[in-house]
């Protein structure tokens, strides 16, 4: 999926030709334009006075402006189905990325109430993420079409090695590797819960398997958008009409104008708009694939793999505690003045900042919660 800024000039959004279908649409106008010129030309050297006559219906402004109405709104229909299914795509994978890292980070919160031995648990939470890794990527495979499935050349496995050799050879023969997995993964967690891994309350512990479902329910609607395709008769009826338009358009405009230039000019306008409008449907119709305009399931999975191993630092085991320095007391920490930051870097930069007069600061604190316990 090509990221573009929105606030550049007009002009380098217009020639833009990556992603852009203005070539194509281009081309079958200027087609129609040249078309219509000859015609005009020939018209006015008196080579077609059988083909074109004044008292044809194709001279009624009110004919032709129903045909054009006519399929102008069934492409502009056509364009915002188009959208329509390409959002659903944007959502139903975002989801299913969401649910799955939700259930991990829940499954690595509850092994810090783990009674089994520390081993036990770090090799859990790395066959975790192995397994989630391995999981999502076989969900993008499976989305995106018939080719190669699971490879790290494909999608990037998180230490694909890492796994059984049977397990690995189970997944590449499987027609329906997803569901393996993910029947797998629950296994996995049901097998550490009886090991004391996770001994948090059992209300509580269903929550993750709850969203690893939910993931699944979000993989099916992508996988929907897959199977379905946008109804054939309808495109097909779209195709049909714009090539009529294509072939009665030239007519009608040698009919309405004098000259060649202005004849082409206007083929060329009537043309464009509705060719560029069907090539963008077409092209987001089905947004999984390997198009430039496709959904970026690569980078998508690329940060899935990246939100997986933040699991495995120690900052983020780490439990966040107040400092000593903390104020305590509320109606002093209302006067507080507030901090806003833009950014992560904003922070950051201001801890460094208030580094200097921490001493004065803490002596203040100090005196707040004296107050306080007074």
């Amino acid at each position: 999926m090509i990221q573009y800024n929105p606030g550049d000039s007009t002009l380098k959004l217009v020639f833009r030709l990556r992603g852009s279908v203005f070539p194509q649409a281009f081309f079958i106008a200027a087609v129609e334009a040249a078309i219509s010129a000859s015609l005009k030309w020939a018209e006015l050297h008196g080579l077609v006075d059988w083909l074109i006559w004044e008292d044809s219906v194709l001279t009624k402004s009110a004919a032709y402006g129903g045909f054009s109405f006519l399929v102008g709104f069934i492409i502009v229909f056509r364009t915002d189905r188009a959208y329509g299914r390409f959002w659903e795509a944007i959502t139903a994978t975002t989801k299913m990325r969401g649910e799955w890292y939700a259930c991990t980070a829940q499954f690595f919160a509850f092994c810090q109430a783990a009674k089994a031995e520390r081993a036990v648990v770090l090799q859990f939470q790395s066959l975790l993420i192995r397994l989630f890794s391995l999981l999502h990527a076989a969900a993008w495979s499976e989305v995106q079409g018939p080719g190669p499935l699971v490879t790290e050349e494909v999608m990037q496995v998180l230490d694909a090695s890492g796994l059984d050799d049977e397990s690995i050879r189970a997944v590449l023969r499987s027609h329906h590797p997803v569901p393996m997995i993910f029947e797998w993964i629950q296994q996995v967690a049901v097998d550490h819960i009886k090991k004391g891994v996770m001994t948090i309350a059992p209300p509580i512990l269903s929550r993750p398997f709850a969203n690893a479902a939910e993931g699944m329910v979000f993989f099916h609607q992508a996988t929907l958008i897959c199977m379905a395709p946008f109804p054939f008769p309808y495109a097909q009826t779209c195709e049909f009409l714009l090539l009529m338009h294509f072939l009665i358009s030239p007519l009608v405009t040698c009919m309405w104008v004098d000259t060649i230039y202005a004849c082409a000019g206007f083929s060329f306008v009537q043309c464009f708009p509705l060719f560029a409008l069907n090539y963008i449907a077409t092209e987001i119709e089905n947004p999984f694939g390997h198009d430039q305009n496709d959904l970026d399931g690569y980078g998508m999975h690329n940060e899935f793999n990246q939100q997986l191993l933040m699991l495995l630092q120690l900052e983020q085991k780490k439990t966040p505690h107040l400092s000593s320095d903390a104020i305590r007391d509320p109606r002093a920490l209302r006067k507080e003045p507030p901090r806003y930051f833009e950014s992560i870097k904003d922070l950051s930069s201001w801890a460094s900042r208030v580094e200097a007069p921490e001493a004065g600061r803490t002596a203040s604190v100090q005196s707040a919660n004296i107050e306080q316990k007074g």
